[in-house]
């Protein structure tokens, strides 16, 4: 994963590759496993179970609950590209730009997208 950020408009080019892999291969990983909510290994659980966790498993500050349908629902309706320039940019009231990971490049924070979306669809 290369450590460049890229601009909004390229992000949703960005999605659409390495991303876009990433969450058909976690789909597959997880054909069978039942209620479709639980992913096995997918590429972004290690950064969402880092950065995003603390504010998604409790809601802390408006962030939907990891696999709260109803509280994702708004959120679906963008997006992937939309979502991760969220991620990026940061929203209010909470949620710091990169989702607080400074380091992440914006391949691993699109992933913890796909990882959080796969959660709730």
């Amino acid at each position: 994963m290369s450590g460049s950020r890229t601009t909004p408009r390229s992000a949703g080019r960005m999605i659409t590759g390495a991303s876009f892999v990433a969450t058909i291969a976690a789909a597959l990983l997880c054909t069978g496993c039942g209620s479709g909510t639980e992913v096995v290994d997918h590429p972004g659980k290690d950064i969402y179970q880092r950065y995003c966790y603390a504010c998604h498993q409790a809601g802390i500050a408006d962030a939907p609950m990891l696999g709260d349908k109803e509280a994702w629902a708004p959120r679906l309706t963008k997006t992937r590209a939309e979502l991760l320039n969220s991620v990026i940019e940061g929203m209010a009231p909470g949620m710091p730009p990169r989702a607080g990971c400074g380091s992440c490049s914006d391949d691993e924070l699109a992933a913890a997208v796909d990882f959080m979306v796969l959660r709730v669809e």
